[in-house]
């Protein structure tokens, strides 16, 4: 298993560092992991790092360094309509790399640094080319943001990375909304369910409500995983910036998870959970 993301700064630094807890702890066969980032986050990674399996970095986001998205979305890019898209679409760069790094046909994942692998990744069913995440949410806030989120997906071949690109030029929402095109291409896709890659925009932004999605969530504490359900299945993958303040949806869906997480601190897979996100974020 190969599996590609994009790091620059001290805080996305601790995010992969987390995420790479979660991979370790999860995948006896550890995956090769693939960075793009810049010379002083990768010396930040490396210091702290404690992934066992194959760590491959390359030196690519130099020039996004020190940037906000906020920033980036008003600077024109040099490439793409701004400097966001252009740094969205080094996620494409990244994965292509993975693949020249290999000639296995096994596929690449992407996944953005700020996911907390909490389970296995899904598998691919047989004959699958492309593997993506529904966001799962009302149907005009997809006509805007894109049916699938840019940061978990898997690609079975590079030629899909071509689609992405070029689509890119014309989306409507940066490099996002290009997914749609990709599925597009594909003869067989897969559509994660909705326990893996879970977002705080899957509970705001719900054709069924927040109210009625934070009742869905569960316990088990089996071995396999943290010990969270959402309609009784474990919870996988969660999507969020941990250390967020600001953003109110952020930083409450944050509190819910980490407080349902705290109800379960005697089940060894959420404490060992919350005690990386202690360690790599200094937070909870």
């Amino acid at each position: 298993m190969k599996i590609v993301t994009l790091a620059t700064g001290e805080k996305a630094a601790q995010e992969v560092l987390l995420l790479l807890w979660g991979i370790q702890q999860y995948h006896r066969d550890l995956p090769t992991v693939y960075l793009y980032t810049d010379a002083p986050t990768w010396k930040y990674i490396i210091q702290k790092n404690t992934y066992k399996g194959k760590l491959h970095m390359k030196d690519a986001l130099s020039d996004y360094q020190g940037l906000t998205r906020l920033q980036m979305e008003k600077l024109p890019g040099r490439r793409f309509d701004t400097r966001w898209t252009d740094f969205m679409c080094e996620k494409i760069n990244a994965m292509r790399w993975a693949f020249e790094e290999s000639s296995s046909l096994e596929g690449v994942w992407f996944l953005d640094a700020d996911i907390t692998v909490l389970g296995p990744l899904p598998s691919l069913p047989p004959g699958c080319e492309v593997g993506v995440s529904p966001h799962y949410i009302k149907t005009r806030d997809e006509a805007k943001f894109g049916r699938y989120n840019g940061g978990f997906l898997w690609i079975s071949e590079p030629k899909f990375l071509d689609v992405w690109e070029e689509a890119t030029k014309t989306s409507r929402f940066f490099e996002q909304a290009a997914l749609e095109d990709v599925a597009a291409a594909a003869k067989t896709v897969h559509e994660f369910p909705i326990q893996h890659n879970f977002g705080w925009w899957r509970l705001w932004q719900s054709e069924i409500g927040s109210t009625e999605m934070f009742s869905q969530f569960g316990f088990f504490r089996g071995a396999s995983g943290i010990g969270l359900t959402f309609r009784g299945e474990p919870v996988y993958s969660i999507h969020t910036h941990w250390a967020e303040k600001e953003d109110y949806f952020i930083n409450n869906f944050n509190k819910f998870i980490l407080d349902r997480l705290g109800k379960l601190a005697r089940h060894k897979p959420a404490a060992d959970f919350l005690g990386a996100l202690k360690k790599y974020l200094q937070i909870y």
